[in-house]
Parts: C-alpha cells; sequence; structure tokens
C-alpha cells in the first residue's frame, strides 16, 4: 500500500523534479563560456599540443579546465548530467539555437572585451555600384577589356568531340 503511494506521488512529481530541463539558450550559453575559458587555459600554457607537454602539465591543463567547465556549469545552476542530457538530445532546431546562442554569446564577448580596451568597434566596408564597384574583383585577373574564359567566342579543339572513344577527350586526337 505504501509502495502504491509512493510511486503515485513520484509520478505526480515527475521527472522534471529529478532532471532539470536545459534550454537551447542557456546551452548555447555555457558552451560558449566553456570554450572561451578553455582557450583562456591553452593560452596560459603557451598554446601548446598536449603532445609538446610533459605528463604533470597535460594533468595540470586537464584540471584547470575540469574546473574551468563545472564553474561555468554552476554559474548557469546546471549540473553536469543535466547539461549532458540535454545536449544529448536537441533537436535540429534546437542545435540551431544552440550555435545562434553560442556566437552570439561571443560576440558580446569580443565587443565587451573591446570596448574595455577602448578600442573602435568593426567598420564594415560595402562596395556598392558608384565609382567603387569593381574594388571588390581587383586581383582576379579580371580588369577592363579581359572576359572570363566562359565567355570566349572561340571554340578550342578540346571541346570538339569526334564521336569516337565513347566520351572520352582525346585532346583532338583520334585513335
Amino acid at each position: 500500500m505504501r509502495l502504491r503511494r509512493l510511486s503515485a506521488a513520484l509520478l505526480l512529481l515527475g521527472a522534471s523534479t529529478f532532471a532539470e530541463e536545459v534550454p537551447p539558450e542557456t546551452l548555447g550559453r555555457i558552451q560558449a563560456e566553456q570554450r572561451q575559458a578553455e582557450q583562456d587555459i591553452a593560452a596560459s600554457h603557451g598554446n601548446r599540443k598536449p603532445s609538446e607537454m610533459d605528463r604533470e602539465e597535460r594533468r595540470q591543463v586537464m584540471e584547470e579546465q575540469k574546473k574551468a567547465n563545472n564553474a561555468v556549469l554552476e554559474k548557469y545552476g546546471v549540473s553536469a548530467k543535466d547539461y549532458a542530457h540535454a545536449s544529448s538530445r536537441l533537436s535540429r532546431e534546437d542545435r540551431a539555437q544552440v550555435e545562434a546562442s553560442e556566437k552570439r554569446a561571443a560576440a558580446e564577448k569580443r565587443a565587451e572585451q573591446g570596448k574595455a580596451a577602448g578600442a573602435p568597434g568593426e567598420v564594415a566596408i560595402e562596395y556598392g555600384k558608384g565609382a567603387e564597384a569593381g574594388k571588390g574583383d581587383k586581383g582576379k585577373g579580371k580588369g577592363k577589356g579581359e572576359s572570363s574564359p566562359s565567355k570566349s567566342k572561340s571554340k578550342s579543339s578540346h571541346s570538339k568531340r569526334s564521336g569516337k572513344g565513347k566520351g572520352r577527350d582525346l585532346g583532338g586526337l583520334d585513335e
């Protein structure tokens, strides 16, 4: 009898009491902060590969990364188990939201760091149809008087096929 009441109570409470649902927006922010923390740790150790470190330094880097990741999870109030569960059960739409959130969080972090350093913001350069329209094509070999090879009026001998060789181009040579 007690067992039935206990099981009924657990069903009424639902699984949400035991496993917290983590929204994709939060997952993206967590991933962005964890990635930033790992980059900071790598930079503090000279951005060296693990194969270039000795055993003690590799162990130290792993411990620092573990502590940093746990600190980020704790900051958002998410357990490692809930984070792993939520990130493994994402739909395609949720994954897209996570990526967008992660990019947004990284951009906000860069903007914040730029303001703190006193650097000017990003300047976007756009080329229109005015006098500067051709600037984007410079260096590609297409200037005045030149045309692309696909617009050429002369045909090469390679484009003519004789029908022999069943689709193989023999470079104008017959068998």
